[in-house]
């Protein structure tokens, strides 16, 4: 998995010879937007927050311990100074739980009256099999408790695009191993076939990873389909970063701890790994080059979608759908 995405990462490098690197100091003034970003309070997601609060919007980091989140961002009003006076707020958000996921949502829309930008973040990588609150495998919820919470907002959502100037961004981290989920066969028609043990631990999260692409190409589609056109749906593999992900790995595979350093040499550090999805969240190239829908490697630039990915017949992606929907219906 980490030696894939750093052959990605060398590749992209090279076809970028000669081209000017998209940068965190290309972050428009974002002014008057307002953000969401899930597991907001450390690795990729902290970065995320800061660099975009740094650039004028209002920040909502949405994750599962409160300390830890309201010292993230007490850090990150540090780090950017009193001068900016950044606006960051908190709300509780268990990516394991439809129920909260669901509220998480509910609260926001009391506070707020649009969201421009959708940066669902959170994640979980490589864990032993265990089932969540909701008898969910908990690699599983990377794309369940992203639908719960996306769905929920989506009324927001619109009505952002509904008015003058708006450009509304989903933002679906997703990764290059979504491609291990051709050592499976997915079944997202049952929580039983989405449960499947069968598939080992990476075969799991590259099913999860899937169904954050999935759950792009859906909310696309349906976008669409509605006549709304200026929200922009992406995926985004940020590429292999050190951050803490990587704690699934070692409670797999205690016996790995000692080559901890030898992983991070191989790794990007978060802030470079950031700059994909800010790029997704922010760049006016996304409205430019019409990237909608669109999967996007380190950094920021279009990958093609493996035929699984792209689902043409939408089987994959309409059977994840209403699976979640059913799954809400019953737990959320």
């Amino acid at each position: 998995m980490v030696m894939r995405n750093v052959h990605v990462f060398s590749i992209n490098i090279l076809t970028m010879v000669g081209k000017k690197e998209w940068k965190v100091t290309d972050i428009p003034d974002l002014s008057g937007r307002v953000a969401i970003v899930t597991g907001g309070n450390t690795g990729l997601g902290y970065i995320t927050v800061r660099e975009l609060a740094r650039n004028g919007a209002r920040v909502y980091m949405l994750s599962r311990t409160e300390s830890r989140a309201l010292a993230a961002i007490e850090k990150i009003k540090t780090e950017l100074g009193s001068e900016l006076k950044p606006e960051i707020e908190y709300i509780n958000f268990n990516l394991l739980s439809l129920k909260s996921a669901k509220k998480a949502a509910e609260e926001y829309m009391q506070r707020e009256q649009r969201l421009d930008i959708l940066v669902n973040n959170a994640g979980i990588m490589a864990t032993p099999y265990e089932l969540g609150p909701d008898g969910i495998e908990m690699q599983a919820c990377n794309g369940t408790g992203h639908f719960a919470l996306t769905v929920t907002l989506i009324p927001i959502l619109k009505d952002t695009a509904a008015m003058p100037g708006s450009h509304v961004r989903i933002v679906n981290i997703t990764s290059g191993g979504y491609m291990l989920a051709n050592m499976t066969k997915p079944d997202f028609t049952s929580l039983e076939g989405l449960n499947q043990k069968t598939f080992g631990t990476w075969g799991r999260y590259g099913l999860s990873k899937l169904t954050n692409i999935l759950l792009t190409n859906e909310l696309q589609k349906r976008f669409t389909a509605a006549g709304i056109n200026n929200i922009y749906c992406l995926a985004v593999h940020p590429g292999a970063v050190n951050t803490e992900l990587s704690r699934g790995l070692l409670e797999s595979w205690p016996f790995l701890a000692p080559l901890r350093r030898v992983g991070r040499m191989m790794t990007t550090n978060p802030d470079r790994g950031a700059l994909t999805q800010l790029y997704a969240a922010t760049s006016p190239e996304v409205v430019e080059k019409d990237l909608k829908a669109t999967l996007l490697f380190p950094i920021a630039q279009v990958e093609a979608k493996a035929s699984i990915a792209k689902d043409k017949d939408g089987k994959l992606g309409g059977d994840f759908w209403r699976l979640c929907e059913e799954l809400m219906r019953q737990k959320a």
